[in-house]
């Protein structure tokens, strides 16, 4: 007779889904950063946001999937800046 441990882990390893069937992402990293990037520049337009905006930038920049939004996000800031 197996134990509940056993029980559980047996349970455990029979919903592990193959990769095969894993899901795909449904949106691209560009597309995900781009509309990231959109949302902080709008953001970052009113006032009591701008120091928030500023911080989630760079913790976005640390993470795998926003690597770069700091860069561009000082750029598209600056190309705003020109125009206004």
């Amino acid at each position: 007779m197996k134990t509940q441990k056993e029980s559980l882990t047996d349970l455990n390893a029979a919903s592990i889904i193959p990769k095969a069937l894993s899901i795909t992402p449904f949106i691209s990293r560009a597309t995900s950063m781009s509309n990231q990037l959109d949302h902080l520049i709008w953001m970052a337009q009113f006032g009591g946001a701008k120091e928030y905006v500023w911080h989630r930038v760079k913790e976005l920049d640390k993470t795998q999937l926003f690597t770069g939004i700091k860069s561009q996000f000082l750029e598209k800031i600056h190309e705003t800046r020109k125009k206004g």
